[in-house]
């Protein structure tokens, strides 16, 4: 019996840990199957090979041009216009956000949540799903995005979604000197092979009591590095990833899918930073 297929596509995506912790997984789910990186500038040329895989995982720059090629979508990533992940069956393409959910999770295993006043950094895939998750809990939601054109444009999706929470946005170069309860960054600031930027500087960071980087190569970006010598509460990225990861396994494998242990979480999340820190940082 030949083993099933899944994969991870984008592009760019040499940076992707996606193999390494989805292998993991199915380990963990006690189910033979491979895992590939496919590197796909436009999907319309490469639908067909993809049709053929059992499943599937999306990142940079797809999440939102997969979307007119899928027969289903759930309902939650119809609302934020992002899928993160897609399950072949009968030669129809499924497709769900489990971005929103990675961060959630990976929130509360740290005693945090989405309540209070946010501060999303970021108007992308990432954005949106993370958005729309976190508008089910917060008080007050900030965007702030490079082009705050598209910024007001995606607030307005959020305004016309939850009428009844205090939505904004701004340019990420004037984000007002006032606190909040969570930072959140979906922009690519920081990420290999640019690890001298970040998205905002100390002065906006001190006003936040916690801070999660979506950014996961490197684990330590400026943007961490910053706010834990302000001694704010930071969570890296590698977090998100993995949770979003268990998140899939759990809609690809439907029900013969069992709940993960939160050590075997928690280990793959080190073993992960460890891997990655070898595969693209080792001198040797």
């Amino acid at each position: 019996m030949s083993k099933e297929k899944y994969a991870v596509i984008g592009h760019p995506i040499k940076h992707t840990m996606s193999p390494f912790i989805n292998k993991r997984l199915f380990q963990l789910d006690n189910k033979e199957a491979e895992y590939e990186v496919f590197e796909v500038e436009d999907i319309e040329k490469d639908i067909e090979k993809l049709k053929k895989l059992k499943g599937f995982n999306i990142t940079i720059p797809h999440k939102k041009n997969i979307i007119p090629y899928l027969d289903y979508i759930t309902e939650k990533a119809k609302l934020c216009g992002s899928v993160n992940t897609v399950l072949i069956k009968d030669n129809k393409l499924y497709g769900t956000s489990t971005d929103g959910i990675g961060m959630r999770l990976s929130l509360e295993s740290h005693g945090l949540s989405f309540k209070g006043k946010l501060l999303l950094l970021g108007n992308g895939g990432a954005a949106r799903a993370v958005a729309f998750e976190a508008l089910d809990y917060c008080d007050s939601l900030l965007v702030a995005a490079r082009n705050p054109d598209s910024a007001k444009a995606f607030t307005q999706e959020l305004k016309a979604a939850f009428k009844n929470k205090e939505i904004n946005c701004c340019s990420l170069k004037e984000i007002p000197d006032e606190s909040f309860d969570l930072l959140i960054n979906t922009t690519a600031a920081g990420m290999y092979p640019k690890p001298e930027e970040s998205p905002v500087g100390k002065d906006v960071i001190k006003n936040c009591k916690a801070l999660y980087d979506a950014v996961y190569n490197p684990h330590d970006t400026l943007l961490i590095k910053m706010a834990e010598s302000l001694g704010v509460k930071c969570i890296h990225g590698m977090e998100m990833l993995v949770n979003q990861a268990a998140a899939a396994h759990e809609f690809w494998l439907e029900g013969d899918f069992k709940p993960y242990n939160r050590e075997d979480i928690y280990k793959l999340t080190k073993d992960s930073v460890s891997e990655m820190n070898r595969h693209f940082y080792s001198k040797t």
